[in-house]
């Protein structure tokens, strides 16, 4: 009996090459289909809110400005205009733990910080902190996708 490699009774039996072949092509095929890895979809522009440390937010003036986030292998490069004071970086998102860890500089002092952000779909709501602060302050800062 002659059964194609997609016959119930094909699947019983040890894979031919010439099935397995198929099979391969058939993976590739699907995979080249699926759309971009969920981390690709970060690259964009954001419109920033944030607060400087032990900032209310609910009685203290935010900072506003912008954030890009642009793909670089498999990290991020960053670029941030706050206030008038521009800001670079590297970020790397954590796909499981849906998170966007941020080494960040302003440019102008040399000052150096992190932050870390939850992803939740076109927003982003995270905690900074600028290295060498003795109090080990943080900041709060909300993006969203413009």
């Amino acid at each position: 009996m002659n059964a194609s490699c997609s016959s119930p009774s094909a699947w019983r039996r040890p894979v031919s090459g010439v099935c397995l072949v198929l099979m391969v092509f058939t993976l590739l095929a699907v995979a080249g289909a699926l759309p971009a890895r969920a981390d690709d979809a970060l690259a964009g522009t954001y419109a920033v809110q944030g607060w400087d440390p032990n900032e209310a937010e609910a009685k203290d003036k935010p900072y506003s400005g912008t954030a890009t986030l642009t793909k670089q292998g498999e990290a991020f490069a960053y670029a941030g205009d706050l206030d008038g004071y521009k800001y670079s970086g590297v970020a790397i998102y954590h796909p499981e733990t849906k998170t966007l860890a941020l080494h960040f500089k302003e440019e102008k002092t040399g000052k150096v910080g992190v932050a870390h952000f939850r992803v939740a779909g076109a927003q982003l709501d995270g905690t900074w902190a600028w290295m060498g602060d003795p109090k080990g302050r943080l900041g709060k800062e909300v993006w969203i996708r413009k």
